[in-house]
């Protein structure tokens, strides 16, 4: 059980993580933490570092037996020219010594090509010294077995002087601390050794070649463009002295594997963050409009650092990315329960990411995620604002997400029926119609409901248009009759049988009754018409000219506006009777006589 869990904890450290450019967790954690110093100033030149150290050493199997953890000490770094083994430094004192060196003006010669790595090359001089001299002992029973002829006091006591080219490879990972590994090569010169007088003999040159790895902490040295290097070093160096000038010791050569840590201290130019890190970590953080400004200042500021093609790539990739800093601007809004807010922002990274379909989708479900919720909030929200404040709050909620449409959709109508029908109470039957005929098309899945709605007006219609002809305000009826021909030109493919009816009765007896009275002022008439109107008739549509063209100037004439148009009413009296003509437009569409 353990084991999975641990499982579970890496994988989700190493996938699934928002930030393109740090595709998995541990890559941003990478990116964040180790890698953070790409827009670095290079290190460009140390003048010196000073090195102070220990070190010990044997022979050239030395590593090996260190790390086999076996007598490190049993084979001697001399080589002798007759044969007998130089014994006298078997015991560890005599192998380890303090050293000095100085490494200056190591210059970065490939700072305008790359930081990943400062490669410095520069000198150095190192002086080694043995802790503790051996006397070579003097047997003057046996003459032929002495290491010298005389029998003077000697000491072996090898102070190697050394100079060299040395190479640094510089890994730095953050502003105030790099790691390095160092290759150094020079010659080297020494006396092996000395009397009790200090006086040295057996001159001895060769080569030193040597690695180490070293740690520094860099200091900002105040009011100094410089900053204070300092840290450790371990050292594996190997000695070869192969020339020796006086044989007379018996000593042909020197080999010696060498291992030291020192200590060391120095100053060093550039290796300073740049505000490119300032621009990296705004990118890798999401912070990509901010990102981009930065990115410019680097560029700016600094024309020939090695990191100008990254930058731009940065900048590109940023651009490409600024949708989702907008986007996750909204999440934040929506998590502090900013809902308004948080619908901006996500309105706003809409427009940014046109080409990304998955940025679009999440954001569309975002977006629906609030819908949803808005829409739960209903009842709360009607039940202190007003029907039209409601309606106007789903529209909200509509715009908001397709996936939400049709549940929104749904409350609406209602609440538009239920407008509707307030209307149809106040007998503003064309409002009502309007609004029902509207959501028949908004939503067809109510169809029904506004079908059966419009005909409780058809039928509400008929009864007024009989009512007003009873009551002669004919141009009431003629209005409702218009307004009901309009309808039942629209949805006679839903309008109920019975009311088809009512209808048809409706519009023959209103054609009868015209015709009568039309067919009476005719007869009365017709003597008077000049020969070439015999035909003549009265009949709806006519217009005024030719009505007073027929009948002559009437003997009384009103205007009535009703509605917002204009209607005109005259009266005639033939042969005692008395009838009025109705006209909308200046079209006749009623005739009524007086009783």
């Amino acid at each position: 059980m353990k084991n999975k869990y641990i499982l579970l904890l890496i994988i989700s450290f190493c996938f699934s993580y928002e930030n393109t450019w740090s595709t998995t967790r541990f890559e941003y954690w990478w990116n964040s933490k180790i890698n953070k110093s790409l827009f670095r100033d290079p290190i460009s030149f140390i003048p010196y570092k000073i090195k102070l150290g220990y070190y010990q050493y044997g022979g050239f199997e030395f590593w090996n037996n260190i790390i086999d953890q076996t007598d490190s000490l049993t084979l001697s770094p001399i080589i002798t020219t007759n044969g007998k083994e130089f014994d006298f430094i078997n015991d560890s004192k005599y192998r380890q010594g303090i050293s000095f060196e100085i490494d200056f003006l190591a210059y970065n010669f490939f700072k305008k090509l790359q930081n990943s790595i400062d490669i410095t090359i520069g000198v150095g001089y190192k002086l080694r010294k043995p802790k503790s001299k051996v006397l070579i002992p003097y047997d003057e029973d046996n003459p032929e077995d002495n290491w010298f002829e005389d029998d003077s006091k000697i000491f072996f006591n090898p102070v190697i002087h050394g100079l060299n080219v040395n190479t640094n490879f510089i890994v730095q990972l953050s502003k105030n601390f790099y790691s390095y590994y160092n290759f150094s090569y020079g010659s080297i010169e020494t006396y092996l050794f000395e009397d009790f007088e200090g006086d040295l003999s057996i001159k001895g040159e060769g080569y030193a070649r040597g690695h180490a790895i070293g740690f520094n902490f860099i200091s900002p040295a105040k009011n100094k463009n410089y900053d204070l290097h300092y840290g450790v070093e371990l050292r594996f160096d190997e000695l070869i002295i192969n020339q020796i000038t006086d044989l007379t010791a018996h000593i042909s050569k020197v080999k010696i594997q060498e291992i030291g840590l020192n200590f060391n201290i120095g100053i060093g130019y550039g290796g300073k963050n740049t505000i490119g890190n300032k621009a990296y970590n705004q990118m890798i953080n999401s912070n990509y409009i901010e990102a981009i400004e930065s990115f410019n200042f680097f560029k700016n500021d600094y024309p020939d650092h090695p990191r100008h093609k990254l930058a731009d790539k940065m900048i590109d990739f940023s651009k490409n990315r600024i949708a989702y800093q907008i986007f996750y601007n909204g999440l934040d809004e929506y998590n502090n329960g900013n809902i308004d807010e948080a619908l901006i922002w996500y309105k706003k990274a809409l427009k940014k990411a046109e080409n990304n379909k998955e940025l679009k989708s999440e954001i569309d479900s975002r977006k629906y995620l609030i819908a949803s919720q808005l829409l739960k909030d209903l009842n709360n929200y009607q039940s202190i604002h007003s029907d039209e404040e409601t309606i106007e709050y789903l529209n909200y909620i509509i715009s908001l997400s397709n996936r939400i449409e049709y549940k929104a959709t749904s409350k609406k109508i209602d609440l538009l029926n239920k407008k509707a029908d307030f209307l149809v109470n106040n007998k503003n039957y064309k409002s009502a119609y309007e609004i029902y005929s509207n959501n028949k098309q908004i939503f067809p899945d109510k169809a029904y409901v506004s079908n059966g709605k419009i005909n409780i007006i058809i039928s509400y219609l008929i009864h007024d248009i009989n009512k007003a002809i009873s009551n002669k305000d004919y141009i009431m009826a003629f209005e409702n009759m218009n307004f009901l021909n309009n309808i039942y030109a629209d949805g006679s493919n839903y309008i109920e049988s019975n009311i088809k009816i009512l209808k048809e009765k409706l519009d023959k007896e209103r054609n009868e009754r015209i015709g009568k009275i039309s067919l009476e002022i005719i007869n009365e008439f017709k003597d008077k018409f000049s020969p070439i109107n015999t035909t003549s008739k009265i009949i709806v549509g006519d217009r005024y000219s030719k009505i007073n063209k027929l009948l002559g100037e009437p003997e009384n004439m009103k205007k009535r506006k009703f509605l917002d148009n204009e209607y005109l009413m005259v009266l005639y009296s033939i042969n005692n009777k008395n009838y009025r003509l109705y006209f909308k437009d200046n079209i006749l569409f009623e005739l009524e006589e007086i009783k």
